[in-house]
């Protein structure tokens, strides 16, 4: 029987003398034997022990000067590879749920949680809440379009804010305000002014140029549990999906049609990245870390390895992904 206990933070690295594929994410641990996976794999840990606010992380992003940061259950945090700085004390008000950061184009920081919007202001270090709706709303998703606005996905339809005016806009993609098609899970925008939206029902592509909106329905059946998606990534005129309950699906760009998915033995995706060449990491629920080569559409499971051997733990629920593709000497962590 498995005991849940926390929930930590790992570095996993893959590759070769030359290039270092880095991916980093949250999972909870269970109570289970360590096994060992692959000779080339590399595990350190984070958690509360060393500064995290919390040891459920469901964001990560690293900034244009090469920080990590870190959303959890109550807190915000920046590693900068060797200290975590908390930086929940510079919020308004109490932080709880942060669920996507990213930058605008003039290096800001943007955070949406359970409770709204906030943009870092540098020169006083302290966010600042951004007005985007009447009542707070839940921010699940950010990304930058190229005309400086900036796309957030919410339980409550896609909200599409000028970062430099701080003006929004509010769109709904169906008329009854909490229809499934408006709680958007995740977001991809594309090199052609496009935002495409994961959402609990279907995929939605919004045009930044013409403002026009599509929606895309795979119709394989049941169709409510095949459109119900958790998260987003792309690979060339691809997009990958992961699912509440059907694995991954597959969007051809050229084509605007769902295409086969693939098997990932377990079925709901919580997370899903991609290293944007031919793989693909995706986190599971209960499942653990599948990489997965979209050439070969072989899948392979990434298990702990012994070196952690005071931890009896495996990798089950892992919640947020984030790659990152270096050469050795460039693009590190400051002070790793």
């Amino acid at each position: 029987m498995f005991h849940t206990q926390l929930c930590y933070l790992w570095f996993i690295f893959l590759g070769d003398m030359k290039r270092i594929l880095q991916v980093i994410l949250t999972l909870f641990l269970i109570s289970e034997s360590l096994h060992g996976y692959a000779n080339d794999l590399v595990f350190s840990k984070l958690s509360v022990e060393n500064g995290l606010s919390n040891n459920l992380v469901k964001a990560i992003y690293k900034d244009s000067y090469g920080f990590i940061w870190f959303g959890t259950l109550e807190g915000l945090d920046r590693y900068d590879g060797v200290e975590i700085r908390p930086y929940a004390s510079k919020f308004p008000e109490a932080v709880e749920n942060v669920y996507a950061i990213t930058e605008d184009y003039g290096k800001n920081l943007w955070v949406g949680m359970a409770t709204g919007l906030f943009r870092y202001r540098s020169n006083i270090d302290r966010f600042d809440r951004i007005r985007i709706d009447s009542s707070n709303i839940n921010v699940q998703s950010l990304a930058m379009l190229p005309d400086s606005n900036l796309c957030v996905g919410t339980t409550n339809g896609l909200y599409l804010v000028n970062t430099i005016s701080q003006k929004s806009e509010h769109l709904l993609f169906k008329e009854l305000r909490n229809n499934k098609t408006n709680n958007i899970t995740a977001i991809f925008s594309d090199n052609h002014g496009n935002c495409w939206l994961s959402t609990l029902s279907g995929l939605i592509r919004y045009s930044a140029n013409d403002k026009g909106k599509e929606l895309f329905v795979n119709k394989n059946a049941p169709e409510d549990v095949f459109n119900s998606f958790t998260s987003i990534c792309s690979i060339g005129n691809k997009i990958y999906l992961g699912t509440t309950n059907m694995g991954i699906v597959e969007f051809d760009l050229s084509l605007n049609v769902f295409s086969r998915g693939i098997d990932t033995a377990s079925k709901i995706i919580l997370n899903i990245s991609s290293d944007h060449k031919e793989q693909l990491f995706v986190g599971t629920d209960g499942g653990g870390l599948k990489v997965i080569n979209i050439k070969t559409r072989k899948v392979e499971d990434i298990k702990t390895k012994t070196i952690i051997r005071i931890h009896s733990v495996q990798i089950q629920f892992i919640h947020s992904i984030l790659t990152i593709i270096t050469d050795i000497g460039s693009g590190q962590i400051p002070g790793a």
